[in-house]
C-alpha cells in the first residue's frame, strides 16, 4: 500500500464492488444495469404525536426504487454484490437480506 497527501494506491487480488446502486466501481469497469430504473416513485412522511392531539409532520421525503440486474456479477477479479449487482424494491427488507446473502456467498468463495 502506498499513500500520499492526495491518493492511496492499494494492490489486491480481488475488488468487491459493494458501493451501492450507483456503483462507481461497476461504472469504472463498464458493467451496465438492465431493467427499470424508476419502477416505483412516491413520498414518505413521518408524523409525531397522537391522532387526537394534532400530530405534526417531522419529515417528508421522496422515494424511488428500481428493479435492475447487473450485466455480470463478475468481471476478471472484480465482483459486484448488494445494490451494486441488483437493485430491488425495499418491500419486505429484500434489499438488505439479499445483500447480506451476497456477502456471505462471496466470502466463502474468496477464502
Amino acid at each position: 500500500m502506498n499513500c500520499s497527501a492526495h491518493s492511496l494506491l492499494v494492490h489486491a487480488r480481488y475488488l468487491v464492488a459493494a458501493d451501492g446502486a450507483h456503483s462507481s466501481v461497476r461504472a469504472a469497469v463498464g458493467i451496465s444495469m438492465h431493467g427499470s430504473d424508476h419502477l416505483v416513485e412516491g413520498l414518505t412522511a413521518l408524523f409525531r404525536g397522537i391522532a387526537d392531539l394534532q400530530p405534526r409532520i417531522e419529515r417528508i421525503g421522496a422515494v424511488s426504487s428500481g428493479a435492475q440486474l447487473a450485466q455480470r456479477f463478475r468481471q476478471d477479479s472484480t465482483f459486484r454484490i448488494g445494490d451494486a449487482a441488483h437493485r430491488l424494491t425495499p418491500r419486505g427488507g429484500t434489499r438488505m437480506n439479499t445483500a447480506i446473502h451476497d456477502g456471505y456467498d462471496l466470502g466463502w468463495k474468496l477464502t
